[in-house]
């Protein structure tokens, strides 16, 4: 990963569906922030409390990013360009 990349002066908020990822990468990256919660590809909407909840942490997500001043991606991801592009944010892959 090229998080060396990030400025020291900056912080970040990592937003991820992977939580042993996060975990190496914010040992590595002292301003970063992480949120921990349960996520879940939203064409996966089959019904129950648990995915309620996941489909809601997943918003979270991305209305985080409506409000952050540009947006990182470790890939080209659809979650984090589609939240660039409506909110007119500068979308970069690491």
């Amino acid at each position: 990963l090229k998080i060396n990349r990030l400025r020291k002066e900056k912080q970040y908020i990592l937003l991820a569906d992977s939580q042993k990822m996060s975990e190496e990468i914010v040992k590595r990256v002292p301003n970063l922030f992480y949120w921990s919660s349960a996520k879940i590809h939203l064409g996966d909407l089959k019904i129950s409390e648990e995915r309620r909840k996941a489909v809601k942490n997943t918003m979270t997500d991305f209305f985080i990013m409506r409000d952050c001043d540009e947006i990182y991606s470790l890939f080209d991801s659809g979650f984090s360009k589609v939240a660039s592009l409506l909110y007119d944010k500068p979308y970069n892959i690491m």
